[in-house]
């Protein structure tokens, strides 16, 4: 009876403790609808996004904290996805935002090079169709596109690697045959800024 008891305050305290609020919480930085669209800003990781109108209308934006996963200095992940309507087949387009933690001395053509080799490595059959250094937020970025063998979250993709500081941010629109939004990804990425 007592090893049970035990057992269910252990569970209850681990319920609590994933249920913390973090300084990430997306109950700290909530989506705000405004004439320009809706708009997800962080203070705390230092910046914001709008998903401009129309596409607000249709769209869908959340965010989500993983706690214990140690990529932020809190122990948190944070994720912003800006979802498409359905399109054939249950297929939902995403355009996903995710902050991570690098040195200060991180160059970006060097995490961009590392990021590809990492997508080639979790992907099957990729194939790298561009690679660029693009203007986002007032700085440069790195963008390169790639297919891959079709998987849950599409078979081509549009990823956007910038740094600001010792946070680097990882962009990128998911999408298939027939159903890649690029130039709504392009309108969601003119939005994004750093605080």
């Amino acid at each position: 009876m007592r090893s049970r008891c035990a057992a269910a305050l252990a569970v209850l305290a681990g319920m609590a403790l994933a249920c913390a609020r973090s300084p990430n919480s997306p109950d700290d930085h909530p989506i705000t609808d405004g004439p320009a669209g809706r708009t997800y800003t962080n203070r705390s990781l230092g910046f914001q996004v709008t998903l401009p109108k129309p596409l607000d209308q249709s769209w869908g934006m959340s965010i989500q904290t993983l706690h214990h996963t140690g990529v932020l200095s809190d122990g948190t992940s944070l994720s912003v996805f800006i979802t498409a309507p359905q399109g054939r087949g249950g297929f939902q387009p995403t355009f996903s935002i995710d902050p991570f933690p690098v040195s200060q001395n991180e160059k970006l053509s060097d995490l961009g090079s590392r990021a590809a080799k990492d997508f080639a490595q979790s992907y099957g059959n990729y194939r790298e169709t561009a690679h660029q250094v693009i203007q986002v937020a007032g700085g440069p970025a790195e963008q390169w596109t790639f297919r891959t063998q079709t998987t849950g979250r599409g078979d081509r993709f549009t990823v956007t690697l910038l740094i600001n500081g010792r946070l680097a941010y990882i962009l990128q629109g998911t999408g298939i045959e027939g159903y890649y939004p690029t130039e709504e990804y392009a309108s969601i990425l003119k939005t994004f800024k750093f605080l």
